[in-house]
């Protein structure tokens, strides 16, 4: 007990012993017999006689201790999260660990929430003997993934799997480290998201995985058909909510736990579908028909549910769904006139979520949508203009601040350098192309826009082959053969280089890279012109025209 609670204890046990001692002195035996029937619970009924004779004090210590406990137990069924989300709170997480033959390793927590930037591991710290400790900003409740690192990040990493933060609270997680094959079998937990987090722990187990999302991914990207890659992610589905409804008949999960974990379910679901339908249209370029009835697991998904405020996976759904079957009508834009797409883009995410949202749920959505853009695209000056759609002040605070703040490499800073080889051995660095304009393209190999940008990559270098700019591109795989393969298949005209070891983070920190393809226009003297700008195509040629024909006349 805190110490407050303490004090409550020992004022109520005086006075409702005060108070049963007087009634019980006058409590015949008969009175008793209907209290604590024989037959039921002979001992209490015995235990009672005495108190009314000697132990009263005895008798009331229990019956409070018992009505804690029956408390506690009444609590666990009880929601423990908090009522909105919370931009400056934390979780505490204890790693209490045993046999562990070689202590060089550290534990880190990463996890994706609808605010976070970069999305980057936090690490354990230790604090005492067998003991490591994390104060984890938790801005809403969720979970994140749990990682042991042996020696070095590169290598010898063991996922732990899923366990769930609550702003404010805390978790202590025991971890036996003699058998890497049984360290998730060991895991025990405590803490008001405990069983939430054994719940986790067991469907991995289960499933021998600790990744539900890459199956369905690989299906979307490889399946040779729609319908193909629709059996893979339905049968996965109904995998995972088989499970859920067998565990909560054999185990005790609180009700708020059930909740949480059934709209993240059922969101999950929703958004991979919508997600992976429009990836394969837009991003894998495949003309597939879809099968009648593809969309009728939607008849059973509220687009407002207050219930799922805290479920990343139900913004994201948002987001899908307005890409999939939103769209502006005609009466609400004919007379606007739209600089860009990012300025249709916010003007319909307000228009949608007055259609559809309410409340907080409408300022959560819309704040995640722009804080997620802003991120990834200039759009600093539309956020300014739109912020004030945001009613709820603590977003409108977050999104301001962050704008504001966040580093990003704006027009006439110095752009960060490199030191990187190309597929010859040949190394480059930032000042190798002194004296030219620079149009640096980083991807990978996993990006399919990535490659639909190599593919025509020729054309547009081409265009300016004879005017004083470089194309560098900067690839981010793990594998060196993976992006030989690549270069040897589309065979780009430009400067090719590899980013190995620790370089993919580096550049992903300096150059603020959150998506693949990411593009930056450098001038000749090394100065950024724009970072996050366009892909090859009509706007960045004509920016690009604009800054040669500004220098020749320098």
């Amino acid at each position: 007990l805190s110490a407050k609670q303490f004090c409550n204890f020992q004022s109520s046990l005086r006075s409702a012993n005060t108070k049963l001692h007087q009634k019980l002195v006058s409590t015949t035996d008969m009175e008793l017999e209907l209290l604590c029937p024989r037959g039921n619970n002979s001992i209490t009924f015995a235990l009672a006689k005495n108190i009314i004779i000697m132990k009263s004090f005895l008798f009331v210590s229990v019956i409070i201790i018992l009505g804690l406990s029956c408390n506690r137990k009444q609590e666990a069924k009880q929601s423990v999260l908090p009522n909105s989300f919370q931009f400056d709170s934390y979780s505490k997480v204890y790693v209490k660990y045993t046999n562990a033959a070689d202590t060089n390793f550290a534990i880190l927590a990463h996890g994706w929430n609808i605010f976070a930037e970069n999305d980057k591991s936090t690490s354990f710290h230790r604090i005492g003997k067998n003991l490591l400790f994390d104060s984890i900003l938790t801005i809403y409740p969720h979970p994140v993934d749990l990682n042991i690192v042996w020696g070095n990040k590169f290598f010898g990493i063991c996922k732990l799997g899923n366990i769930f933060l609550i702003p404010g609270d805390s978790l202590f997680i025991e971890i036996d480290l003699a058998d890497s094959a049984n360290f998730k079998r060991s895991m025990k937990f405590s803490g008001n998201a405990a069983l939430l987090c054994e719940y986790y722990n067991q469907k991995d187990l289960h499933f021998n995985t600790t990744d539900f999302n890459g199956p369905k991914a690989m299906a979307c990207n490889f399946a040779t058909t729609y319908i193909e890659y629709r059996k893979v992610e339905d049968t996965l589905v109904a995998k995972e909510f088989a499970f859920f409804n067998q565990y909560i008949k054999k185990h005790e999960l609180p009700n708020w736990a059930i909740q949480y974990e059934l709209n993240d379910l059922k969101y999950n679901s929703a958004f991979g579908i919508l997600n992976s339908t429009l990836y394969r249209q837009k991003m894998l370029f495949l003309d597939e028909e879809l099968f009648d009835g593809c969309y009728d697991f939607l008849d059973t998904i509220n687009i407002y549910e207050p219930k799922a405020i805290f479920g990343s996976y139900y913004y994201t759904f948002l987001r899908e769904y307005k890409s999939a079957f939103y769209k502006l009508p005609e009466s609400l834009y004919v007379d606007r006139n739209f600089e860009n797409r990012y300025e249709y883009e916010f003007y319909s995410d307000v228009c949608f979520a007055d259609s559809f949202l309410e409340g907080e749920i409408k300022d959560i959505y819309l704040c995640s949508r722009w804080f997620s853009l802003a991120q990834r695209r200039n759009v600093e000056s539309q956020i300014q203009s739109y912020i004030q759609y945001i009613k709820t002040p603590k977003y409108a605070d977050f999104l301001t601040n962050y704008i504001e703040t966040k580093y990003r490499l704006n027009e006439g800073d110095k752009a960060p350098s490199f030191y990187l080889k190309d597929s010859t051995g040949n190394a480059y660095s930032l000042r190798s192309f002194r004296g030219k304009f620079i149009y640096l393209f980083f991807w990978n190999s996993g990006c399919k826009p990535c490659l639909k940008v190599l593919e025509r990559l020729n054309s547009f270098i081409d265009e300016f082959k004879n005017e004083d700019i470089v194309v560098v591109t900067i690839n981010s795989d793990t594998k060196e053969e993976v992006w030989k393969y690549i270069l040897k298949k589309y065979n780009p005209k430009s400067i090719n280089l590899w980013s190995k070891g620790n370089w993919p983070n580096i550049l992903g920190d300096s150059y603020d890279i959150h998506s693949h393809p990411h593009f930056c226009l450098i001038d000749k003297n090394g100065l950024v012109i724009m970072n996050k700008c366009e892909r090859p195509g009509a706007g960045i040629k004509e920016l690009i025209r604009m800054e040669l024909e500004a220098a020749q006349h320098d």
